[in-house]
């Protein structure tokens, strides 16, 4: 995490346009999906956060640190086991996925990093090698290996929303719906995607509607998602 004073050098889009490298594009199409998704208000505005911890299952009582988005290798294996037409061995879906994201029968987490216990035998899926490393490991081409995640990725997602989700902080700040207009905008630029323009188009229309005082000039620092679905400043 970085402290108050610094910010990352370059954006996701940015290592994009400067390396050329499609996986810093995937990168940034996947966060602003997250975004537009699950932290965006129907009035155009963007959200603060979702917390980190939540209920495992509807019938747990305590929540666990990362619930909603970890996963056992047997979830895995049991979600995907769709044998793969083509590869250098008898493999499944499971097991590319697996290879990819870093995906242990034990858990990938370290004990050290998990004083409290609520990650053990969990995954968190990380990006371990590029998608020409994969390719190259079970003897397919990059686009099928790509075709494959994509499609295990969808089907998780799927049994994730069965999952309760984590408390939404529905706080919209003036400030942080900047940055991220910021964001979709200039990334929208770099891929040429007007899609993500467009979001960021509609946010600032938001920011003018809800949390702009014309009689000033001055932009109110935050409002709420309120009854009703209704914008409100408290």
């Amino acid at each position: 995490m970085c402290r108050k004073s610094e910010k990352p050098k370059f954006l996701t889009f940015e290592l994009y346009e400067i390396s050329g490298d499609t996986f810093f594009a995937d990168v940034a199409r996947d966060i602003l999906l997250y975004v537009s998704r699950d932290l965006s208000d129907q009035s155009g505005g963007f959200y603060s956060a979702e917390d980190a911890d939540s209920y495992p299952t509807t019938e747990s009582i305590e929540k666990r640190e990362g619930a909603f988005c970890v996963w056992t290798g047997k979830e895995i294996q049991q979600l995907l086991p769709d044998p793969v037409a083509g590869a250098m061995q008898n493999v499944t879906m499971a097991d590319i996925f697996a290879y990819h994201y870093g995906v242990k029968g034990s858990g990938n987490v370290n004990p050290v990093q998990d004083p409290h216990g609520e990650l053990e035998n969990k995954n968190v899926l990380i990006v371990r090698y590029s998608l020409e490393f994969t390719a190259t490991k079970f003897g397919l081409d990059v686009k099928k290996v790509k075709d494959i995640l994509s499609t295990c990725r969808k089907r998780l997602y799927e049994v994730r929303k069965q999952r309760p989700r984590p408390h939404l902080d529905s706080k919209m700040l003036a400030s942080w719906n900047g940055l991220m207009i910021s964001g979709f905008a200039r990334t929208g630029a770099a891929l040429g995607e007007k899609v993500y323009v467009q979001r960021a188009a509609r946010a600032a229309a938001f920011l003018k509607k809800h949390m702009f005082d014309s009689s000033n000039g001055q932009l109110l620092r935050s409002c709420y998602r309120g009854e009703e679905d209704a914008v409100e400043q408290v």
